[in-house]
């Protein structure tokens, strides 16, 4: 990139000393384009957005068509959706005003993937379907079935499985008869996964098996280790723990040969979990430790997680309660941390927007100033009266603008504070898991006697948080503490003390935060559409609209109403789990 930057940046500046704007647009663009070859988004962006000052916008309607799309897919690789699909709907009404149809398709697919991630399916396929009949139109078969198979994808994301199917027979078909057959082995893949899904697993290895034999033929050994791990996963589901261990095997080696670790680490922790069911712990325990360095060096939250529960999970069955503990304790740090960190672009989305929005008004405004003072109005009277006109417009204008971002942003800044408070239970229990002697002449019978009582806790602990995290009991309005001490077989008051030694709060509050978490990730997912406060009050485990407002206002700093207020005014319901 560097060597490529060498010889654009002393063009630019030609053409810059030129007053060649064209050019100096151009060249801008295609350092655009460089900089999102090398993942580097945001510099993108800057280039991008730097190219349209210089871009005669009535005379290049098409250029401009180009770099609204690109600077759309810039802010897609950054995370922010709803600032990519603006971007992407400029390019095409530009594109649908001057009849520049090859854009369309382009800018449709951009915003059906930004609404394919942030879960609103049924926007995602308005525009995949447009793009459909584009291609129809052009009579364009290739472009025909990847569309389909994208449209399988999306639907099988929204978990409707038979109309998933149905695309993906359709694309199948097209990719057959165009003798595609590094496509055809793709969606045949894909299928498979849809059928596991069904638990339809005969079917699945049907598909897998075919799609398999295909790539023996094509030689792309990715697609070749695509395929084993997917065989495996298959067999898992089946318990034919002997199998699945010789495909993920298979699938390592191969993925270790073509140096994809990524890949590599999801076949360790695949090994790992086989080994885990078939009670061969040292070896589950060293491809979970090796997989789990490499997921951490490839700086993959997703991945990690999956290695912290599995090793929480082995070191439980092994009776290692504190490691146990600990690994349980990271994996929902880390959990929270993602949900945090998706909370806090959404936000960032909803800023850049915002100010892309302004700065667009204030552009209006300065043309509609600048087009007033060119006005010849034949009375002194008469401009007087629209400069005084103006200037209350643009003060109100401005006033409300200013008043709306430090509302945003005070609602942000609360969030975000309120948030830290998830990860206080981690420093806490922290504390208590590595706590170390102070005194080192406290007698050995105390000290044993301590060591019991400390080991008692960190495992009442770390089985109160599995039981919290696998079976939900805080979503039964009715559940006490006692009914948790049964399920726990101890009694309530040492769940009462464990609760306050760990994390420094009492039994309502420590359950409260289970269900308030829960809410605001139901509303962030647009649940809202389907329920009403009150329902979804009710779904997290509450029993009265009143105490969850409450407790929402406690533990998130902001009400309900506010919260969603927030979300739905810049169409931020997209979070996903």
């Amino acid at each position: 990139m560097d060597s490529a930057k060498h010889y654009y940046s002393p063009a630019l500046e030609i053409f810059k000393q030129t007053n060649d704007n064209y050019y100096v647009s151009y060249t801008l663009n295609n350092l655009g384009w460089l900089a999102t070859t090398y993942s580097q988004f945001q510099g993108a962006v800057d280039y991008y957005t730097e190219s349209l000052d210089y871009l005669n916008k009535d005379k290049h309607a098409d250029d401009l068509s180009h770099v609204y799309m690109n600077i759309g897919n810039a802010y897609f690789q950054l995370g922010k959706y709803e600032t990519a699909i603006n971007y992407h709907r400029k390019s095409i009404a530009i594109a649908k005003s001057i009849d520049y149809v090859p854009i369309l398709t382009y800018a449709y697919n951009g915003i059906g993937l930004a609404y394919k991630y942030l879960s609103k399916y049924d926007s995602a396929i308005v525009y995949y379907k447009a793009m459909l009949e584009i291609d129809k139109k052009a009579g364009d078969e290739n472009k025909i079935a990847i569309d389909y198979s994208n449209m399988g994808a999306l639907f099988f994301q929204w978990e409707q499985y038979t109309q998933a199917l149905d695309f993906y027979g359709t694309a199948l078909e097209l990719h057959k008869k165009l003798g595609s057959k590094s496509e055809i082995s793709g969606v045949l893949s894909n299928m498979g996964a849809v059928y596991r899904e069904q638990g339809d697993f005969d079917k699945a290895l049907d598909v897998l098996n075919q799609a398999l034999s295909i790539d023996s033929i094509t030689g792309i050994e990715l697609d070749r280790a695509v395929r084993l791990n997917n065989i495996g996963d298959v067999h898992f589901d089946m318990g034919n723990y002997h199998k699945a261990l010789g495909y993920f095997q298979m699938s390592l080696s191969l993925n270790r040969k073509i140096e994809q670790n990524h890949n590599i680490a999801i076949g360790l922790h695949n090994i790992g979990k086989t080994y885990l069911k078939t009670k061969n712990y040292d070896k589950a325990q060293e491809y979970f430790e090796e997989g789990l360095q490499i997921a951490e060096s490839l700086n993959a939250p997703s991945t990690v997680i999956g290695f912290l529960s599995s090793l929480s999970e082995l070191n439980r069955v092994l009776g290692n309660h504190k490691k146990a503990l600990e690994y349980q304790l990271k994996h929902s740090a880390l959990k929270d941390s993602i949900f945090k960190e998706k909370n806090q672009m959404a936000m960032a989305d909803m800023k850049t927007k915002y100010d892309v929005e302004k700065k667009e008004q204030e552009i209006v405004l300065l043309n509609n100033e600048n087009k007033f003072q060119k006005l010849k109005v034949s009375s002194y009277k008469t401009k007087l009266t629209y400069l005084i006109a103006g200037i209350i417009i643009f003060s109100l204008l401005s006033f409300f603008l200013v008043l709306q971002y430090l509302h945003k942003n005070r609602a942000y800044k609360k969030l975000v504070e309120r948030s830290k408070e998830y990860l206080e239970y981690e420093e806490q229990i922290n504390k208590l898991v590595i706590k170390q002697e102070v005194n080192k002449t406290i007698k050995q019978e105390s000290d044993q006697k301590e060591s019991a009582e400390e080991s008692k806790h960190i495992e009442l602990i770390q089985k109160l948080l599995v039981y919290f995290e696998e079976e939900k009991p805080y979503l039964d309005q009715d559940i006490t503490q006692k009914d948790i001490a049964e399920q726990l077989n101890t009694n309530p008051k040492y769940i009462s003390q464990a609760i306050n030694a760990a994390f420094n709060k009492n039994f309502s509050t420590f359950i409260n935060e289970y269900r308030i978490k829960l809410a605001m990730k139901y509303l962030a997912n647009g649940v809202k559409k389907q329920y009403s406060i009150e329902g979804i009050s009710e779904k997290v485990g509450f029993n009265s609209k009143s105490a969850f407002n409450i407790a929402f206002k406690n533990i998130a700093g902001i009400t309900p109403s506010f919260y969603i207020k927030s979300l739905k005014k810049e169409g931020l319901g997209i979070l996903t789990d």
